[in-house]
């Protein structure tokens, strides 16, 4: 699938991707840095193809909403350390959940959820 994005969220998510899912295929298609030298804008767009499965990106969302599960289920209620590896995962990861559903790309596994959640209580 091909998505519009910036340069730098392309970077970030192709290298955030890699660490967790490296089976989820990230390429830059084109780019227009001309745009940005031009002052037509402040970033440099870009279309870029993501090769995965539904399901992988169900699985990635998924994961990612964990990540931001794990830092605030705390057994005091506080708010976890800077320091603490799930809040480091937590500012490295979930991003990716917003820009998923940003883009679109959530909705089988969002609905799922809300679904499985609304009929669990």
């Amino acid at each position: 699938m091909k998505i519009e994005t910036d340069n730098e969220t392309y970077k970030k998510f192709k290298e955030r991707i890699a660490e967790i899912m490296p089976e989820i295929n990230v390429n830059l298609i084109t780019e227009d840095n001309m745009l940005r030298k031009l002052g037509f804008v402040d970033f440099v767009p870009c279309t870029i193809e993501l090769q995965a499965t539904k399901e992988q990106l169900e699985e990635l969302y998924g994961m990612c909403i964990q990540f931001e599960i794990d830092v605030f289920n705390t057994p005091d209620g506080k708010y976890p350390s800077k320091n603490d590896s799930y809040y480091l995962k937590y500012l490295r990861y979930t991003w990716i959940a917003d820009w998923l559903r940003e883009n679109k790309l959530y909705a089988t596994y969002y609905s799922i959820f809300l679904w499985r959640n609304k009929y669990d209580n």
